[in-house]
């Protein structure tokens, strides 16, 4: 009986998406490394429309899995059909067995490919050549990360430092969150070390997958020596943008029926593939959201994010919350588009990140903005008219110097080519840019229940990606009222307050 189950434990139980396909035969067996219960639908044609159902499978396939008789525990047949999106689910489990394996289970690791053959240290010792420094590629929280060869395939290593207090529960937060997702926006863990060095002492690692350009972090804040900082265009920090607010929605809405909550979303934690498609990483204090919050949390809630990024209300001792993560992210994106980091030295007289980004929209409150000039009140100027009237010299104003250069060069480019009028495309851009400092603005608010949703924010960014390409005119939306206006260059008719 499908009321017996909520929609998130069917989304967390069936893991991929089945899609509709009368001509094939349903087949149910039992993956042998993770004991939950996977379809697979056989023959021609049997995936078909599995790619336009993003949420379910984030365009992975099931694993293949071992045919195998099915105990009366789990003749149970589940079935769940959403009319509105035709897509058809349908597994046997015995949900009480499931969840109690599913405790007990630690080693195996979903994956809609093979898992490379346990590595051992001898092995890890080997590739990484001894854990030189000439391998090291990052240190972070809990550990450092080196990169190596595994199986004729490029791996990271982040060995846990058992020296760092957190370390071990890094560790096994990070086995726990990882082992049992799979999103196209998420790093892959591909296996797990955890024995004993040369020495007798404890030694653990994790194996993902490698991400060869690095971090974002690198990217915005690359030495002026590195050309990292001018090749991270407009349209590249939009789609980093979109997909790291993908993996989110995936955490907190579709990958079980407890949201997991990440704590620790920033750039340095955000890696960028060969493709420059961005994956969200390092889960050592990611959290599943319980039930019922656990009182005795507080104590260690100190550790939940990193300082400018954290959410305000963790300070205060409040629960970690998926309305944490949001905050983080609205921080991210204004970094992306200011590159100004949250500690920055300006920021340092009280005026927060969210604040400074705030002072280019309609508000009232009057802050020194970057030239350092303070804002001159007219006696027959009110609040809004003042905010109105000083909104685009100030959105251009804290805008990454490069990213302006780029977006320069590229409405030369494209001129000279008579592709669109410069002032044309320059109009669709400020006003793009002005909509993504409203989004972070949204999602960054003090408090959490006025912070903008994930899943609105991934709608509005679409949109802009879709109107910077010229394959879209339909109109933004006004963030501060929740209305659609006419998608128009003219800042007069797109911040009217009628």
């Amino acid at each position: 009986d499908s009321s017996d189950f909520s929609e998130g434990e069917a989304r967390h139980l069936l893991k991929f998406c089945i899609c509709k396909n009368p001509k094939s035969r349903i087949k149910i067996g039992i993956d042998p490394r993770f004991p939950l219960l996977f379809i697979q639908l056989s023959l021609h044609d049997a995936f078909v429309n599995c790619r336009s159902n993003n949420p379910f499978c984030a365009e992975y396939f099931p694993s293949p899995f071992i045919e195998t008789e099915l105990s009366s525990e789990l003749q149970t047949i589940f079935l769940a059909e959403k009319s509105k999106t035709g897509v058809t689910m349908a597994s046997s489990f015995s949900f009480g067995w499931y969840k109690k394996k599913r405790e007990e289970q630690f080693s195996g690791f979903m994956s809609n490919e093979p898992l490379i053959v346990k590595a051992s240290y001898e092995t890890l010792f080997e590739i990484t050549d001894g854990f030189s420094s000439t391998k090291l590629v990052g240190v972070g929280s809990f550990g450092s990360v080196y990169k190596g060869i595994l199986n004729g395939a490029n791996v990271a290593i982040k060995v846990l430092d058992y020296q760092r207090e957190g370390a071990s529960k890094s560790f096994m937060a990070e086995c726990e969150a990882l082992g049992n997702i799979r999103h196209r926006n998420l790093v892959k863990l591909l296996t797990a070390c955890s024995t004993t060095d040369f020495q007798g002492n404890n030694f653990k690692a994790l194996i993902y997958e490698f991400m060869p350009h690095g971090n974002l972090e690198r990217w915005l804040h690359s030495s002026p020596e590195s050309d990292n900082g001018s090749a991270l265009n407009l349209h590249q920090r939009i789609n980093i943008a979109i997909n790291v607010a993908c993996a989110l929605e995936y955490l907190h809405h579709y990958c079980g029926p407890k949201p997991i909550i990440h704590c620790d979303l920033k750039p340095s934690n955000v890696l960028l593939d060969r493709d420059m498609v961005a994956h969200v990483g390092d889960f050592g204090l990611a959290k599943f959201l319980p039930e019922l919050p656990d009182l005795n949390q507080n104590s260690t809630i100190r550790t939940r994010g990193t300082v400018g990024y954290a959410a305000p209300e963790y300070g205060l001792g409040s629960e970690v919350s998926t309305k944490g993560d949001i905050y983080s992210y609205g921080i991210l994106l204004l970094e992306m588009v200011t590159r100004k980091k949250p500690t920055d030295r300006m920021f340092e007289d009280a005026l927060d990140h969210h604040s400074f980004a705030r002072v280019v929209l309609p508000g009232i409150v009057l802050l020194e903005v970057l030239t350092g000039k303070r804002p001159i009140i007219e006696d027959d100027l009110d609040l809004h008219s003042f905010a109105r009237n000083a909104l685009p010299d100030r959105v251009m104003e804290i805008v990454d110097p490069i990213l302006l250069k780029d977006i320069e060069e590229e409405a030369t480019v494209e001129a000279n080519n008579n592709q669109r009028p410069i002032q044309a495309r320059n109009g669709n851009i400020m006003e793009c840019l002005i909509s993504m400092v409203r989004i972070g603005v949204a999602c960054s608010m003090e408090l959490p229940q006025d912070r903008m949703e994930i899943s609105k924010v991934i709608r509005e960014l679409n949109l802009i990606r879709d109107i910077l390409r010229g394959t879209r005119t339909r109109p933004m939306v006004d963030l501060r009222r929740g209305q659609e206006e006419p998608w128009v260059p003219s800042f007069e008719n797109s911040y009217s307050q009628e």
